[in-house]
């Protein structure tokens, strides 16, 4: 039997609990605060943003992890009723990060452009979604409060999430803990050394 060896460096637990940190206010400030105020009802969807995000800095696997997990925690804490976001998330981690490798070179304007785009299957899904769950819901109020208030909402959130997420790239956390491993090695061999010489 084969043995599966998982290599963890001191980056990666430190930016998967900054990650952690990361969804778990995003959810709170969803699930707590935009509601009391939130303009008419509207509440920009902040974790799409955020997986969105971390599909451009870390790829697809981690942004369908941090997806997934994200939306069945803002599922547990009663905040949407909407089954499918999981999977949607999922899925929007995914093709972003195939559409940042293949399609737009990663830049801000791509990330905005990406996040409109699945923002707008999120906003058409969700009008669908009340038209079966509340047949007396107005269309036209659905539209208004969906599509225009939550949709405008959520790009202007984009932009502040994306510099949210940013400093946690990998390139930059590496750095710093390269550096202090580098200068923690140092100081010991400069130790080690002149116990040597004396």
């Amino acid at each position: 039997m084969k043995k599966m060896y998982f290599n963890l460096r001191p980056a990666d637990i430190i930016k998967v609990a900054v990650y952690a940190l990361y969804a778990a206010v995003l959810i709170c400030t969803v699930s707590s605060f935009l509601p009391a105020a939130g303009y008419k009802g509207a509440i920009p969807d902040l974790i799409l943003c955020a997986t969105v995000a971390v599909a451009y800095f870390e790829g697809e696997r981690s942004a369908a992890v941090f997806g997934t997990a994200a939306g069945f925690a803002l599922e547990a804490v009663g905040s949407v009723g909407f089954s499918i976001l999981p999977v949607f998330y999922m899925l929007a981690g995914c093709v972003g990060a195939l559409l940042f490798s293949r399609a737009l070179q990663k830049h801000f304007g791509a990330y905005m452009l990406y996040t409109a785009l699945f923002m707008l299957m999120r906003s058409i899904i969700s009008i669908i979604y009340i038209q079966f769950s509340m047949p007396d819901y107005s269309i036209a109020t659905a539209f208004d409060r969906v599509l225009l208030d939550e949709y405008g909402l959520t790009l202007v959130c984009a932009a502040v999430v994306f510099f949210a997420i940013a400093p946690v790239d990998d390139t930059t956390i590496t750095r710093r803990c390269t550096v202090s491993l580098s200068v923690r090695s140092s100081s010991t061999s400069s130790r080690y050394l002149s116990t040597f010489a004396s």
